[in-house]
């Protein structure tokens, strides 16, 4: 190991060790005990320590050599000089504690504890709660001080999952699941309603002191949205070239829709097809989690049967309704990656029961939703980078890249909705309905924040088809303006990673499906970008990026 080697992997430990008291649930999510049931750090303080801290690692990251690197850490430190730079940005720019009231809410963090399998264990649940009142007092005043730079979307949803979130604390003292993983289900519902009530505070102040004044824009503007797309993401930037992929690629899946309800019966176009989809009998929780059971092990035997990913034997994967208390926080499905170190790479697919029950239509499209999440989406590529010892670097597990975990999915749905597997209409129709969110995701990324379209605006493009549900596409704007390029680095690296496997067909045909998937997935959720220049050749790079018209 060189001496650049060694200094870069002490200056990533010393960093992670200190960033993540501002981040606790992303040491969560990553597996990394110790942080459990704390809130992040942010007082005024703490946050200008955390600026210092990043400013120095920047420099830290600058004076290393880089060339005297391997591969691997290269593609490491260029993505932490990116977020770590990105970070920096946006701290000075755009401070989320004076901007985003539904940041400060505990809600994502509580639902963490609760379903994370390691956070369960580590009896941490009654510390959070008893941190919230305290947490949220500070938030009052960062809040009603800088009420004028609130964008009313951003309150209104702050105030809506406050609702939601007050329902939930308070139903955590008769939960199943508390129970099981708690010593004292009383004190928890004790320590609950004190949060609730804090909760109730805070929304009532959203609405009767920070809504009156609340007058701040989501739209990041094009220098903050460029540097995300060059400086995180590692994506050519050009608008026009990057709306022209997003616009085509829509046209494309529109097509492809009006085709398949012609093909279907119904020449009155998409919008009546669904509606019959959407208007027709619903089914029982129940049945549609064993439904999508049984469509789960099926994919995983034609993954096995047709040659298209090695899989360890043990690995299993769990599929499940979310627990009541869990449900109401975040509406929708959620993937759990195995725990660090479990040798059975055990991971949970919570089903979420969508508002208007499970028709026909939401049927279909759960079970692509299982293909995303599960076998032979999320799950495979969790799989796939815990057996890499290069995919579990603290870089990769605590930043990964939105066009890999965004982009893989949407191919593995595609890789297997074919003969042999299931290319029934509802599976195509399910395929590209999800493959249109994307892309229509991917241009109103851009028009929020270049052209300043309005979210409402945005919602009620992407909820137009019938039996699209409008709290989901809140949920989806809502993190579009929050990440300003995300959407559209999750859309470029699904075709990313589409047009590498045909480029690569017609380069290698001899390499199987199994080595092609191992070889892009062994490096687990790093940056797309820099996987396809270091383990593909910048040839096949700059070869991908003309294809898309993007160069």
């Amino acid at each position: 190991m060189s001496k650049a080697s060694r200094v870069f992997d002490c200056l990533i430990q010393e960093f992670y060790e200190v960033w993540l008291r501002f981040h606790p649930a992303r040491a969560l999510r990553a597996g990394i005990s110790g942080y459990e049931g704390r809130l992040p750090a942010v007082e005024d303080d703490d946050v200008a320590a955390l600026g210092s801290w990043l400013e120095s690692l920047i420099v830290g990251l600058e004076e290393l050599d880089f060339h005297s690197l391997d591969d691997d850490r290269q593609i490491d430190l260029q993505m932490l000089f990116g977020a770590a730079q990105a970070e920096s940005q946006c701290l000075h720019q755009r401070d989320w504690r004076h901007r985003d009231p539904g940041a400060f809410l505990p809600f994502d963090g509580l639902c963490d504890l609760l379903l994370y399998p390691n956070a369960a264990k580590s009896r941490a649940l009654e510390p959070y709660l008893a941190a919230i009142p305290g947490f949220l007092r500070y938030a009052r005043g960062q809040i009603r001080d800088a009420a004028e730079l609130v964008p009313r979307f951003w309150l209104d949803a702050a105030v809506d999952q406050a609702r939601a979130g007050m329902t939930s604390l308070l139903s955590l003292g008769d939960s199943g699941l508390v129970r099981r993983i708690c010593r004292s289900p009383a004190r928890i519902l004790s320590l609950a309603e004190a949060a609730a009530a804090a909760v109730s505070d805070y929304a009532g102040q959203l609405d009767n002191q920070v809504a009156p004044l609340a007058g701040g824009r989501v739209a990041a503007g094009a220098s903050l949205y460029g540097f995300a797309l060059r400086q995180r993401f590692f994506l050519p930037y050009d608008p026009e070239r990057l709306r022209g992929l997003a616009r085509n690629t829509l046209a494309e899946i529109d097509s492809a829709l009006a085709d398949l309800a012609v093909d279907q019966g119904h020449p009155g176009g998409l919008k009546d097809w669904l509606t019959v989809l959407a208007q027709g009998d619903r089914a029982a929780t129940d049945a549609v989690l064993e439904q999508a059971r049984a469509y789960s092990r099926r994919a995983y035997a034609h993954l096995e049967s047709e040659g298209l990913a090695r899989i360890r034997v043990s690995s299993q994967l769990r599929i499940a309704a979310p627990p009541d208390c869990v449900s109401a926080l975040a509406p929708g499905s959620a993937y759990v990656a195995p725990a660090m170190g479990d040798p059975e790479l055990i991971g949970t697919l919570y089903l979420g029961e969508p508002a208007s029950g499970w028709s026909p239509l939401a049927g279909s499209l759960a079970l692509g939703g299982c293909l995303r999440l599960g076998w032979p989406g999320r799950h495979l590529q969790a799989v796939c980078a815990a057996e890499s010892p290069a995919a579990g670097t603290l870089v990769r597990r605590l930043n990964p890249c939105p066009g890999f975990l965004g982009g893989w999915p949407l191919c593995a749905q595609g890789l297997i909705v074919k003969p042999g597997f299931d290319d029934s209409a509802d599976a195509r129709l399910a395929l590209l309905l999800a493959s249109r969110r994307c892309a229509l995701g991917a241009l109103l990324d851009a028009r929020i924040h270049l052209d300043g379209l309005e979210p409402d605006q945005a919602v009620d493009q992407l909820a137009e088809l019938p039996g699209s549900e409008r709290e989901q596409a809140r949920w989806q704007v809502l993190a579009i303006t929050r990440e300003p390029g995300l959407a559209t680095a999750s859309l470029v690296g699904w075709r990313l990673i589409e047009v590498l496997a045909e480029h690569m067909r017609r380069q290698e045909p001899e390499l199987t499906p199994t080595a092609f998937h191992a070889r892009l997935l062994a490096a687990g959720p790093a940056s797309l970008p820099l996987v396809i220049q270091y383990g593909f050749g910048r040839p096949v790079w700059d070869a991908l990026i003309e294809r898309l018209g993007l160069s």
